[in-house]
């Protein structure tokens, strides 16, 4: 009461309904509450509504939120990754590996192995609590995972290729994460003539496994899964020889 407002109150008094106002409302307003009341209570409707169905039973968001937080749950490996190596680089253990019988392709194996555990484990968990047990296929989704998870190695071993020390690694992560997170977006809003300059990000093509999978189940989900495994695993393998040269190993390993 006494508000600079105009919300009209109604009450129900003596059989009838009474519209209660300060005196300070606008004209219109005064008026309103008694032409609606007058055509409800006749059995007319007070406005013309129309519904348009958009085919859905209910709101992709919660799909679309579980695509985002899957292909988060790659970088969060790949930091396993990548921070591991910084800290051998940082403690000097790289050094004792560079005269061990050790090869590359072991020790990214070695470093690769907890990470990517890790991004599985996620995976599983975001996808049961985002969609519920009942609507994740877990086949597929496992499969889907293991075609992208050069994306979590790639970004691991790049943060380790270039950071000497964690402080340099966090500024890495930084950088790294504006591809990782604008990719999947522009994907979203890139009109399909255009989506062929996304074709050499390979997290790219992990957004689409995962659209596909769980948004647009419609559309070729096999080759998708193919291209994001060849084309991760293909940068991983050219990484492999920078990698150790950078860390003075050898691919083909140290005499055995």
């Amino acid at each position: 009461m006494l508000a600079f407002d105009d919300v009209p109150g109604i009450y129900y008094s003596g059989g009838e309904y009474v519209v209660l106002l300060e005196g300070n409302e606008e004209s219109y307003v005064r008026e309103l509450p008694g032409v609606i009341l007058d055509r409800i209570l006749q059995g007319e409707d007070a406005v013309d509504l129309s519904t348009v169905s958009l085919g859905r039973e209910r709101s992709p968001v919660r799909e679309y939120t579980a695509v985002f937080f899957l292909l988060g749950m790659f970088l969060i490996g790949g930091l396993f990754i990548g921070l591991s190596i910084v800290d051998d680089r940082q403690s000097g253990t790289i050094r004792a590996l560079a005269v061990a019988p050790v090869n590359v392709v072991e020790y990214m194996i070695g470093k690769s192995m907890l990470g990517l555990l890790v991004v599985v484990a996620l995976t599983l968990a975001v996808a049961t609590i985002l969609l519920g047990p009942a609507a994740v296929n877990y086949p597929l989704l496992l499969i889907s995972v293991a075609a992208s998870l050069g994306v979590a190695v790639l970004i691991g071993f790049l943060i380790g290729l270039i950071s000497n020390n964690m402080i340099t690694a966090i500024a890495i992560i930084k950088v790294i994460g504006l591809p990782i997170t604008g990719i999947p977006i522009a994907a979203l809003f890139l009109p399909d003539h255009l989506k062929w300059l996304l074709y050499p990000f390979p997290n790219y093509w992990s957004f689409e496994v995962f659209y596909r999978m769980l948004i647009r189940p419609d559309l070729p989900l096999a080759t998708v899964n193919l291209v994001a495994f060849v084309f991760s695993f293909t940068l991983v393998a050219l990484l492999v020889s920078r990698f150790g040269r950078k860390l003075r190993l050898t691919v083909k390993g140290q005499g055995r």
